[in-house]
């Protein structure tokens, strides 16, 4: 790879940390002496070509760096991951003096799963408004924002998705639905964090705020929906059930096709946990035949998953692995790793009761692959932890 490369991909982290120092009113001089205690301190020199895309911090730097910036060290990781991700340049060169364009493209990547995309672009038009000076400015700062935080949460990076809820939520008024907005995904990386107390208390000041106000029916469904995710992340899976019904409904009146359809999925999983399988298998059906017809490419993979899930527990081994290669076919594509391992673990089971030892093999050399790879809180990768740390299967 050529250095010009190299400092291409870089420098989006090197921006990154560069706004955070200014942020604080730190200079170079200053950042130096501050890291001095640390086991490898962070020179002016150093930095400097850090921050121009000349070099990479060790993790030891990167360490020191994020206890003197105040910024968890994970937080950090997820941006240093999304940066160095090889994204098609001109994905990154759109206008964003014509924001429509820019939303109609976002739609369309979020149609095909592709959050990774989503995440890049919107981090690159915030960090060109940060050096404007302009932060969140204007409407379409806030939907990019609210843009950032739903693709941080699709890729699993949920610590630097609640820092930037925080930071939002003290710039914007709380009265407003942007607050609100900014306040669910706050709600949603906190439970996904397992900081299942935090989530609560958000959830509780979310019910209340909806109850004082006249809100729009899109808010309200994403307000029922981040109730199911709480609820099912608890384990109370029918006031989930509930939840998820009324939020499926209130996105179709309010005209959100997609995240009616999402809702539909959600509300599968579920019944599946209240091993309401025929009811799921329906949902499910209607789901796929909507997120095909709209080619909703990872609602459709998503859906496909939950269906060998629900086959696999109603004993139909080849519907469920039709179902399960089926997802994995879009899912292997996109590097959907959850959806990816969730597939290949129920493609191990069935193998297993099969007796059949190539598909056992291959599915168990992927599933170990990934086992450490997942950040999602999967009841499959608890179980073929355990397997490998000498348990049962």
């Amino acid at each position: 790879m050529s250095e010009q490369r190299l400092i291409y991909e870089n420098r989006h982290f090197g921006q990154y940390l560069r706004r955070i120092r200014e942020d604080r009113n730190l200079s170079l001089d200053a950042v130096e002496e501050m890291t001095l205690g640390y086991p490898e301190p962070v020179t002016k020199s150093h930095l400097s070509r850090i921050e121009n895309g000349r070099a990479v911090p060790t993790f030891p730097r990167m360490f020191a760096l994020s206890q003197v910036y105040g910024v968890p060290i994970s937080s950090m990781a997820e941006r240093f991951e999304s940066d160095l991700k090889s994204v098609d340049e001109s994905l990154l060169e759109l206008d964003f003096a014509h924001m429509d364009a820019v939303f109609e493209r976002l739609q369309q990547l979020r149609q095909e799963g592709r959050y990774d995309v989503i995440l890049r672009m919107v981090e690159a038009a915030s960090d060109r408004r940060r050096a404007a000076g302009d932060g969140i400015a204007n409407e379409s700062d806030m939907k990019l924002a609210i843009w950032q935080l739903s693709a941080m949460i699709k890729v699993g990076h949920y610590e630097s998705g609640k820092v930037r809820c925080e930071e939002l939520m003290s710039l914007l008024p709380d009265e407003s639905e942007y607050y609100l907005r900014t306040l669910i995904f706050f709600i949603i990386c906190s439970y996904r964090l397992r900081r299942f107390k935090v989530a609560k208390m958000g959830f509780d000041q979310l019910q209340t705020r909806m109850q004082q106000g006249e809100w729009s029916d899109a808010l309200r469904a994403s307000a029922h929906s981040t109730g199911g995710s709480v609820h099912q992340a608890l384990r109370q899976h029918e006031e989930a059930k509930g939840s998820f019904e009324m939020a499926m409904e209130a996105f179709r009146n309010a005209g959100e096709q997609f995240e009616s359809c999402r809702a539909r999925v959600n509300l599968s999983q579920a019944l599946i946990s209240l091993e309401h399988h025929g009811a799921a298998i329906r949902h499910l059906h209607i789901a796929i035949a909507e997120a095909n017809e709209n080619r909703y490419q990872f609602l459709s993979a998503l859906a496909s998953s939950h269906l060998a899930v629900a086959h696999f527990a109603e004993g139909d081994l080849q519907t469920a692995e039709s179902c399960a290669l089926r997802s994995n076919a879009i899912a292997r594509t996109q590097e959907w790793k959850t959806m990816l391992f969730r597939n290949c673990y129920y493609l191990w089971k069935i193998a297993t009761q099969r007796s059949d030892a190539t598909s056992l093999a291959a599915n168990e050399r992927t599933l170990r692959a990934l086992m450490n790879r997942i950040t999602d809180d999967s009841p499959e990768v608890d179980r073929f932890r355990r397997f490998v740390e000498g348990g049962d299967q």
